[in-house]
């Protein structure tokens, strides 16, 4: 099977490099491609990327925001599998062999997610991480998915769907520009096939969406509790009203 991995960018010339040097290790020897979606960057993204990486696609949509651009990548897909990726993560070793074992043993399955691991994290940070997807995302996964059958959780940027699954849902509804899209994905997604979140398909993060490094331990936990907060609020708005609860967002670029 071919893997098309889908990167929207907006101003990551600070990390995009690295992120695609750890999937080309990943993939190697692997039928893969990367597809970068440039999504209006001013900081030379897409230049750089042209001129580092000769045998990597950048397209350009204008439209901003991580639905236009996610599906604008999975038009120019070719894989059967489709790979949506954050521009600042970093994929560790054996992620790629979990995700074939997974598509090879899970039959109806639609799509897989798995969690951030925030690079930079100290002990007591790193429990509560672990402690939000073991005790809070897991539960609520498996009841939504499995008794209530209303909804699951994928995050956007670790996400793995089926080509065929994608097209029948008709990719991310371009209503959701930042928030709710992977939860409002995942609600449909349902609908054609089983969808799966597993714990052991992370993939290392940039902290810089829940924490500062120029600040300490008390205003970082704070700002990592109201992130997660805002996630879970906007989640479950998604799933009841199909909106979420807030339209804007700060770039962190």
């Amino acid at each position: 099977m071919k893997f098309s991995f889908i990167i929207p960018a907006y101003n990551e010339a600070g990390y995009i490099a690295a992120t695609i040097d750890s999937i080309l290790k990943e993939t190697e020897g692997e039928q893969a491609e990367i597809i970068v979606v440039d999504n209006n960057s001013s900081d030379g993204t897409a230049e750089l990327v042209k001129e580092k990486y000769k045998n990597i696609k950048v397209v350009k949509e204008k439209r901003k925001g991580t639905s236009f651009a996610r599906n604008r990548g999975a038009n120019e897909a070719s894989g059967e599998i489709l790979v949506f990726f954050d521009a600042d993560i970093m994929v560790p070793a054996g992620w790629l062999e979990k995700v074939k074992e997974y598509l090879k043993t899970s039959f109806g399955v639609a799509a897989l997610g798995g969690p951030y691991q925030f690079s930079g994290f100290n002990s007591w940070q790193r429990f509560w991480e672990k402690a939000y997807y073991i005790l809070g995302v897991m539960p609520h996964h498996w009841l939504l998915s499995k008794v209530l059958k209303i909804g699951a959780v994928l995050i956007g940027g670790n996400c793995i769907v089926k080509k065929t699954a994608f097209e029948k849902i008709r990719g991310f509804d371009e209503k959701f520009t930042f928030y709710g899209e992977d939860a409002n994905l995942a609600k449909r997604l349902l609908k054609v096939g089983e969808v799966k979140f597993c714990l052991d398909l992370f993939v290392f993060s940039s902290p810089r969406r829940v924490m500062r490094p120029d600040r300490g331990i008390l205003f970082n936990s704070w700002v990592g509790f109201i992130a997660a907060l805002i996630y879970v609020l906007n989640y479950y708005s998604v799933i009841i009203f199909n909106r979420p609860l807030m339209k804007r967002h700060k770039d962190f670029r």
